[in-house]
């Protein structure tokens, strides 16, 4: 027998370790030299399972893997390699259940030419609901089709209706020619502006159960001074050693609040990116520093260490976290501070003087602007203190 797992108390035999470790070395190689056609499979049999999903496709994208949105005239049911890239399928899209089969049947005959061909296509042969409909828009699947998102949304009730219509209905029963052309029957599309950026990835996310196009953290990582100081979760999603301090951005979720024998408070909660997430603790140390920001589905600036625990594995261990308007403040060149008295300015003054740094400070009163000669260091109790003391302060 081999000792396998000692810790575990578990014995296999040692034909049975051959077995496993022939297979890893098959899997590994085709990992090695088919990575595209390696992941899409391990896609195609995860795809029920969201955590290995996410794990999967960063494991790709690490290795150079473009992952391609969903598209009704190029994706299969299930995700699918197209050069160097994966595409993936139509069937993992939330409310398709059986649609997704049916669009690449009716596919066969020719691909989908506008929005309208697809919805009069696909319900003349199966009919598919609202919530089908809205998923495919919004996971991208028919972007190709040259419209915004809310205007196809705007245009679901106007196809329904005039597919509905008596005329319409009878033509296609009687298989009648029209004498118009279908530029002509083609119903206009509703100039509506497209939706604003959180909208679009937060129906992205629930249409296809992560963020492929663009991630919250995304758009603050493009506001921070300086991106070579923080290190992305996907890197230390990677790493294998600890690091004393880390800075990284990311998404705040499954937040949960727990005592200690003592009864001080603390929190759990994750970090994510688009792909990865990591474990986060809060010890009761720096909960009363930090409260304040920590709220579901807030994007953050996370300082701390990363370690790796041989129960919990990595995690980072928080001292301070800041919120998206304090990252913006933080990196700002100036910071106004309204007063209304002079005790007021005589506190300001004290305290920059105790807090220097390279960020200037003005001093507005009674409309008007006065600079200080010296300088400020900004950092998340600096912001605290000042939103604190102060009535106003701008960045």
């Amino acid at each position: 027998m081999l000792k396998y797992g000692e810790s575990r108390g578990r014995k296999v035999n040692r034909s049975h370790a051959a077995c496993y470790a022939w297979i890893a070395s098959i899997t590994a190689y085709m990992a090695c030299h088919w990575p595209a056609e390696f992941f899409c499979a391990m896609l195609n049999a995860f795809e029920d399972i969201s955590d290995k999903v996410k794990g999967y496709l960063s494991l790709a994208v690490r290795r150079g893997i473009k992952i391609l949105p969903p598209d009704v005239n190029k994706s299969m049911d299930k995700c699918t390699v197209e050069g160097d890239c994966i595409r993936l399928g139509l069937h993992s899209l939330a409310n398709l259940n059986k649609v997704s089969r049916a669009i690449v049947r009716v596919r066969k005959k020719g691909d989908f030419t506008c929005f309208q061909d697809f919805y009069d296509r696909m319900n003349t042969s199966e009919s598919v609901n609202k919530k089908a409909l809205e998923s495919l828009i919004y996971s991208g699947a028919l972007d190709s089709f040259g419209l915004n998102r809310r205007q196809m949304v705007a245009m679901v009730p106007l196809l329904e209706k005039h597919f509905k219509d008596k005329n319409e209905v009878a033509a296609r029963a009687l298989n009648q020619i029209c004498l118009f052309t279908e530029e002509q029957r083609r119903i206009p599309a509703p100039d509506v502006p497209e939706y604003d950026e959180k909208t679009l990835m937060d129906s992205e996310l629930q249409a296809i159960g992560f963020y492929l196009s663009k991630h919250p953290v995304d758009s603050l990582y493009a506001k921070v001074k300086n991106p070579s100081a923080y290190t992305p979760i996907s890197d230390l999603a990677a790493m294998e050693t600890p690091k004393r301090e880390i800075i990284t951005l990311g998404l705040i979720g499954d937040l949960k609040q727990i005592y200690t024998k003592k009864e001080e408070e603390m929190y759990l909660f994750s970090v994510s990116d688009r792909f990865n997430n990591l474990r986060c603790v809060m010890f009761p140390s720096r909960v009363a520093a930090n409260k304040h920001r920590l709220m579901e589905g807030a994007v953050v600036k996370v300082i701390g260490e990363f370690a790796i625990d041989e129960e919990r594995g990595k995690q980072i261990i928080v001292r301070d976290i800041l919120g998206e308007d304090e990252v913006t403040s933080e990196n700002a060149n100036s910071v106004t501070v309204t007063i209304s008295n002079k005790m007021e300015q005589e506190r300001l003054l004290d305290f920059v003087k105790q807090n220097p740094g390279s960020s200037e400070v003005v001093l507005l009163a009674n409309g008007k602007k006065y600079p200080i000669n010296k300088r400020l260091h900004m950092s998340p109790q600096t912001l605290d203190y000042l939103r604190a003391n102060f009535a106003h302060i701008s960045a």
